[in-house]
């Protein structure tokens, strides 16, 4: 009479997991649409705001070479902007505004002022309360009973800092509509070092 030679499969727990904010714990598509809007919303408010600060007068600079780098090589329907010389800051800011939203409206150049941008009108939006998070729904749950029920170590491959470009997405697991995520995090976003994991062992 043979004996049951059939194998058990054991599962041990991993020590860290490294995880993706958006498409992972959160819906790309519905973050960005919201974002999206919230900045086409808010982009006239916000330079109007902020319209005597050095960084929005970067932005018109940088705009103003990017426009004339575009004009040369041969787009012709972006809207123009102002060089220096012009003083009347209304038609600056009209003018800053109608290219600002033309280029919203297509794929942004890599290393465009427009980036930066963004991420200062939804790191406003995230610390005046007017923008929150959406996770999915086991998202909150799943981190909480990782980190504090199994002792898992969680990290975020994404590269957000908080003192530079990609505040906002820093923010964006700072205030959501379930509680602060960095809570959750090892490595908090902003430090791009991460562990040596080995794989989990069955």
């Amino acid at each position: 009479m043979s004996s049951d030679t059939s194998s058990v499969v054991k599962l041990r727990l991993p020590n860290s997991l490294i995880l993706k904010i958006y498409g992972c714990i959160s819906s790309y598509k519905v973050q960005y649409e919201e974002l999206d809007l919230y900045l086409r919303k808010n982009l006239t408010r916000y330079l109007k705001d902020n319209w005597q600060e050095k960084k929005i007068k970067i932005v018109r600079t940088r705009l103003f070479r990017e426009t004339q780098l575009d004009l040369d090589s041969g787009v012709c329907d972006i809207p123009s902007i102002p060089g220096e010389d012009e003083k009347d800051d209304e038609i600056v800011f009209n003018a800053l505004v109608k290219n600002i939203l033309w280029r919203l409206d297509r794929p942004l150049s890599k290393g465009s002022i427009i980036t930066h941008l963004q991420d200062w009108i939804w790191s406003s939006g995230y610390l005046n309360g007017q923008l929150k998070s959406h996770l999915y729904p086991d998202s909150a749950e799943c981190l909480t009973t990782w980190k504090y029920k199994h002792m898992i170590k969680l990290y975020s491959c994404e590269n957000a800092d908080p003192s530079g470009q990609r505040y906002s997405q820093y923010k964006s697991v700072t205030f959501t509509f379930q509680f602060n995520l960095l809570d959750c995090f090892f490595n908090q976003l902003y430090k791009v070092t991460l562990p040596n994991v080995s794989t989990t062992t069955l």
